[in-house]
């Protein structure tokens, strides 16, 4: 089970340095689903790990991260930068 666990977690961090790096080179738009749903994911996975772990300030700056992407893929129309 552990192996599983540092796996998803790994998953996890690759995902979101991943969507960063891509944001950053310009591929992905913040506003874009897809950015969105790379955090979502990342953030989940890397929660998964952090409760296995009990470590709390993790698991907050984790599911904050999760609800922000949720708002991202909700939201009706992307905002502009100002």
């Amino acid at each position: 089970m552990d192996i599983l666990i540092t796996f998803i977690g790994m998953a996890g961090a690759a995902g979101l340095l991943s969507a960063y790096f891509l944001l950053s080179a310009g591929k992905l738009s913040g506003s874009q689903p897809a950015y969105h749903f790379l955090n979502l994911v990342s953030s989940l996975f890397l929660d998964i790990q952090a409760i296995y772990a009990g470590i709390l300030p993790f698991i907050v700056i984790n599911s904050a991260w999760c609800l922000i992407s949720v708002y991202g893929l909700l939201r009706k129309k992307p905002l502009s930068p100002k």
